[in-house]
């Protein structure tokens, strides 16, 4: 099998492209739990070893509420989310593209998630229709922690947060 943005080769079973990081599941109307492991695709892109997984408790889930999906993050560092754009080759780290994400107002380059020292944050890059934490807009380019049960919109699409022990 092969990626239908990159052409690399595939696996059976593999969810994530190691070389661009493209979500390989392509349902958008049923729930899907995904372990996705976004340090290993981007440690493939650029060649650094792989290290374990992290323990479970360190695990990440957005649950994207208006289509009912659910993506499990590992240990996130500078993640950027945001929608891809073929016709630039743009391609964020994680692209919501498959959840409406066009529609919704969610900018190319919307936010960075960074999960250091125990602490989530998010950031807002400068994002054209905004992002909302519990329904307080963000100011671009600056650092908000993010807690478990937390609410974020980016544009007009609710992301639900959950992490933590």
């Amino acid at each position: 099998m092969k990626c239908g943005r990159c052409s690399a080769d595939i696996a059976p079973g593999q969810r994530v492209c190691l070389q661009c990081g493209a979500i390989l599941e392509a349902d958008p109307s049923s729930t899907v739990a995904i372990r996705f492991d976004l340090l290993r695709a981007k440690r493939a892109r650029s060649n650094q070893p792989e290290a374990a997984d992290p323990a479970p408790e360190q695990s990440l889930i957005l649950q994207i509420r208006g289509l009912q999906r659910k993506l499990s993050l590992h240990h996130v560092q500078n993640l950027v989310v945001g929608r891809a754009d073929p016709g630039s080759g743009f391609y964020p780290d994680f692209d919501l593209g498959p959840f409406g994400a066009e529609q919704r107002g969610v900018s190319r380059q919307h936010l960075m998630l960074n999960y250091a020292n125990g602490i989530l944050t998010v950031t807002d890059l400068d994002s054209a229709n905004g992002t909302r934490l519990n329904g307080q807009a963000l100011q671009a380019l600056r650092p908000y922690p993010v807690n478990d049960g937390d609410e974020l919109i980016l544009g007009q699409l609710a992301i639900g947060v959950r992490y933590g022990t």
